[in-house]
């Protein structure tokens, strides 16, 4: 048993370190991870220096807020490395490399979240700071609880494009799918009549709420620590699908 642990781990820990080589020498991911991190700090600067908050806003809300729209890049660079690699036909030596196939799907999963939330937190945070030296007269909201848990939905986000983009096959497929996951519960959200709530649900919703000060609800549905469960779940959940088609179909 602990043998086969070892090598499994073994196995996982190649796939990852394969998908980092890959990852770091295409060009186009580098561009969307910069995209990424320019956002948050670009957005929040703009929107401080513009005097663009409403008084009772906090800078987390007002700034940063706004910059939740770097959640778009975070799923793109999922797709970027799950469906380029069939564009280009690399995703056959990688298959080959590694015949039973999930790691390949576990392992960009787990590289992306990782490179997304740990991208997303210091983007955010440098956003936040440049905010509020521009701001200094507003409180600056409860910041790391909100920082970590807006990282996080970033993670899931690229998690998500990550499934897509192999599951698809096709990257404009799956940047279509993931702009449309992102931003068709906020457009068709004010036509749910009584079932709006459920607009709440989607990553950009569960960002502004984990922004808001303690106790202050943007709409009926599930408490912000809670949205961002429900994100993770269905953006997890995608994996399985994802996997089952990578095992199924011919490369």
């Amino acid at each position: 048993m602990n043998g086969a642990r070892r090598r499994l781990h073994r196995r996982i820990s190649e796939a990852i370190l394969s998908e980092w080589t890959k990852f770091r020498s295409v060009r186009s991911t580098w561009w969307t991870l910069a995209v990424m991190a320019c956002l948050p700090a670009a957005i929040g600067v703009l929107v401080a220096a513009t005097g663009s908050l409403q008084p009772d806003d906090t800078v987390l809300v007002g700034a940063i807020g706004n910059a939740v729209v770097g959640l778009a890049p975070a799923g793109y660079l999922g797709v970027l490395v799950a469906a380029g690699e069939h564009g280009t036909g690399t995703i056959r030596p990688t298959i080959a490399a590694s015949p039973t196939r999930w790691p390949v799907l576990l392992a960009k999963a787990a590289l992306l979240g990782a490179i997304a939330f740990v991208v997303a937190l210091a983007a955010n945070a440098v956003g936040l700071a440049l905010s509020a030296a521009i701001l200094d007269d507003r409180r600056p909201g409860t910041v790391w609880p909100a920082l970590l848990g807006l990282a996080s939905i970033y993670a899931a986000v690229a998690v998500l494009g990550v499934a897509l983009g192999l599951a698809l096959r096709s990257t404009a497929g799956a940047v279509t799918a993931v702009t449309g996951l992102l931003f068709l519960p906020m457009l068709l959200g004010p036509f749910l009549g009584q079932a709006q709530w459920l607009a709440g649900l989607a990553p950009f919703t569960a960002a502004q709420k984990v922004l808001q000060p303690p106790g202050v609800a943007l709409d009926n549905g599930p408490g912000a620590w809670a949205t961002v469960a429900i994100v993770y779940a269905y953006c997890l959940a995608t994996i399985a699908p994802s996997s089952w088609l990578l095992l199924r179909r011919d490369i």
